[in-house]
Parts: structure tokens; C-alpha cells; sequence
């Protein structure tokens, strides 16, 4: 039974993430942005180039054996199964993506942000400050916006890597899939922010001015 489980997993997830955004939307005339389907055509396209290199992987393995030509059924039909995997995965991460962006988008339509005061205060309860002035660089700064966004190449990129790997990675897949839907999707809803970027113009006064002041211009 547990075996089963591990194996739905995934499929339970996505369910529960699709069913609350459909619910948290319920009667509202919030359409899909179109930019947002975007998540599945780049699993999709990192899954092609993916089989691409199996095939090569195939071919090269296929010329080494004494009989090319009838090493190459047994050899592509070895690999189908990971070929598999990668789909089921892209699919699930590109839909999952999606949904979590939609969901995200939709929050001033749904909950409004009412938590950046509660969560600016316990971080600076955590760390005894503001946390963005612990890593406060000038040397930096120039690089803080350009790192933030390698978080597409490094999700899709990663999950890439685990989905073709002859090793199993399901639990890492899965946890992802959990960190992204339950503390993500959900967790954005539960506890909606804008950020402390957005936090004076949420009338919630000046706490972050400093460091808006201090956002490179580029």
C-alpha cells in the first residue's frame, strides 16, 4: 500500500493544487494569462532535447556491439522507461508551474495582501533585523537581480537531470511537488504578501525604504 502511494503521490498533489486554485477562483471572471502556459512549453521542450540525447546515448551504444543493427531494439526498448518517466514528469512540473503562477497572479483579485506586516515582523524577530540587511552588498547588488532569475533554468534544469537518470528520484520529484504546492501555492494564499518592495505602497509606512532606495536602476 505504501508502495502505491509513493507512486500517486504526485498525481494527489497536483490534484489538490488544481482543485484549490479552482476553488480559490471560484466566481471570479480572473481569465488564464496566456503567460502562464508557458511552464509547460519549456518541460516540454527540455524533455525533447532529453530523448534527443538518449537517442544518440542509443546509437553510440548500438555501434559497439558486435551486431549493430540488432542491438538497437533491446537497447531502445532499455530506455523507453526513462523516456516515460521524463514525460510524466515534464507534464506534471509544467502544469504544476502553471497553476502555482496563476494562483499567484490572482491574489490581489482574492486575498489581497495583508500579511507583509506580520511576516516583516517575524523575520526581524528571527534574525533580530530586517534580514535584507545581513546580506546588504554593494559588490553585489549589481548581480541580485540577474541571480533571481535562474530559478526557471535551475527548476526545469535540475528536474531535467533526475527525470532521465537511470536512479529513480521519485521522492526528490515528489518533494519538490510538495514544496511548491502545500508551502507555495497554498502557503501563498494562507499568509499573501506582496513583498517589501510593494510594502509602502501597501500604506503600511516606510520600514523597507532603504532598501527600495537601494534596488539597482538596471
Amino acid at each position: 500500500m505504501s508502495r502505491i502511494s509513493g507512486r500517486h503521490i504526485k498525481y494527489i498533489l497536483l490534484a489538490s493544487q488544481a482543485l484549490f486554485v479552482l476553488l480559490m477562483l471560484a466566481g471570479s471572471d480572473r481569465p488564464v494569462p496566456f503567460e502562464f502556459s508557458r511552464p509547460m512549453g519549456a518541460a516540454m521542450m527540455l524533455w525533447t532535447v532529453g530523448v534527443w540525447i538518449i537517442v544518440l546515448r542509443v546509437l553510440i551504444r548500438s555501434l559497439r556491439a558486435e551486431r549493430p543493427v540488432l542491438a538497437l531494439v533491446p537497447l531502445a526498448r532499455s530506455e523507453l522507461p526513462i523516456i516515460l518517466r521524463a514525460l510524466e514528469w515534464a507534464a506534471i512540473l509544467g502544469v504544476a508551474i502553471a497553476l502555482h503562477g496563476w494562483a499567484k497572479s490572482s491574489m490581489p483579485h482574492i486575498t489581497g495582501y495583508w500579511a507583509d506586516r506580520l511576516l516583516a515582523d517575524v523575520d526581524h524577530a528571527i534574525f533580530g533585523t530586517d534580514p535584507w540587511r545581513l546580506f546588504r552588498s554593494d559588490w553585489l547588488k549589481p548581480y541580485y537581480a540577474q541571480a533571481y532569475v535562474t530559478w526557471f533554468p535551475i527548476t526545469f534544469g535540475s528536474m531535467a537531470v533526475l527525470a532521465f537518470s537511470r536512479k529513480d528520484h521519485s521522492a526528490l520529484f515528489n518533494a519538490y511537488l510538495a514544496t511548491l504546492i502545500v508551502g507555495g501555492t497554498i502557503g501563498e494564499h494562507l499568509l499573501p504578501s506582496a513583498g517589501p518592495i510593494f510594502y509602502e505602497r501597501l500604506g503600511l509606512g516606510t520600514r523597507f525604504h532603504e532598501l527600495v532606495a537601494t534596488k539597482d536602476p538596471t
